[in-house]
């Protein structure tokens, strides 16, 4: 039976609770990781290396191949889960070529960058963003953004949304699903914000924390909208790559080599500082604009059609 619209890749599938399903996809994913990831960590790292530099310096070779070897693990652990504890087919996910996806892909690549030149324009304007060259070639930095944030964007938005708040809304409602998946997104997301703990920014940390719950608002509100995960997968990547790599800022606190440098000077509350625009009450006046728009005019669930076995009624 054919089914339009997203009410049935978020009804209750399968015979486990969803909140068991999410214990065993988090151990599936993390073993994964153990498996392959810490092996790889080990081995392409030199041996007077700091094993932190993996996590920090994106720059680094063996970063970006650590950053692509969790992006198959979250799609392993995502296509075990959803096939095996989910009882529901890849499909599911939203992250297949379904009539309209170009749509979806194209709305969430231009909201991305929409979103952050606005924020950009104002820096400027104020005299807190200080335009430089950029130490690296335009092919460089082009070719390492995307090396980054392709893989950073697909295994975030698989497993935050098109695994994590698909269950968690199965199981309690969309509501519930969006607050729940969306904290556990900015609170994974802490280790980011530990410099500026050091260094006692503390009002930036609350920023950056709201920032970053906001973004999984309006990216789960996409999702949820939508039943695709092609509008979210390119708004975090549009989001991120044009902060880093069009526009030479941070992102998350982690840093890129950019077409430009941009350095980012005091008030920190209106350019985040070290951290990046997302540090900014300006990035969740931005995620708050995204979010209207999305709820106003953006895509719909037309032309999204998931096939299953089974029809169980929605909750």
């Amino acid at each position: 039976m054919e089914f339009t619209g997203p009410q049935e890749v978020f009804a209750r599938h399968g015979r486990r609770h969803p909140l068991l399903r999410l214990v065993l996809f988090t151990a599936i994913f993390l073993s994964l990781v153990y498996v392959f990831w810490l092996p790889l960590a080990v081995a392409l790292l030199p041996a007077e290396g700091d094993p932190n530099q993996l996590l920090t310096d994106l720059t680094h070779p063996a970063a970006v191949v650590l950053l692509w070897v969790q992006l198959v693990a979250a799609v392993v652990a995502t296509y075990l889960a959803t096939t095996r504890f989910d009882e529901q087919s890849w499909r599911a996910t939203g992250l297949w070529f379904h009539p309209g996806w170009q749509r979806h892909a194209w709305s969430g690549l231009v909201l991305g960058f929409v979103l952050i030149l606005p924020i950009f324009g104002v820096l400027l304007a104020t005299r807190v963003a200080h335009l430089e060259a950029s130490s690296a070639s335009p092919l460089r930095a082009l070719r390492l953004g995307l090396l980054v944030m392709v893989p950073v964007a697909l295994s975030e938005e698989l497993i935050f949304r098109g695994y994590v708040l698909r269950n968690l809304t199965q199981a309690f409602g969309a509501r519930w699903g969006i607050l729940g998946s969306s904290l556990i997104f900015s609170a994974l997301h802490l280790f980011n914000v530990a410099e500026l703990v050091d260094r006692s920014l503390m009002g930036v940390v609350v920023i950056a924390v709201a920032s970053i719950f906001l973004a999984g608002i309006l990216m789960g509100s996409a999702y949820l909208r939508t039943g695709s995960l092609w509008l979210p997968v390119l708004l975090h990547f549009s989001w991120n790559f044009t902060q880093s790599t069009l526009l030479g800022m941070p992102v998350s606190g982690l840093s890129l080599p950019g077409l430009i440098h941009t350095s980012l000077s005091r008030p920190y509350w209106l350019s985040g500082g070290p951290f990046g625009p997302e540090g900014s009450l300006l990035a969740i006046l931005a995620l708050l604009g995204g979010l209207y728009w999305l709820t106003r005019r953006g895509p719909t669930t037309r032309g999204v059609v998931e096939s299953e076995n089974s029809s169980p009624e929605a909750r």
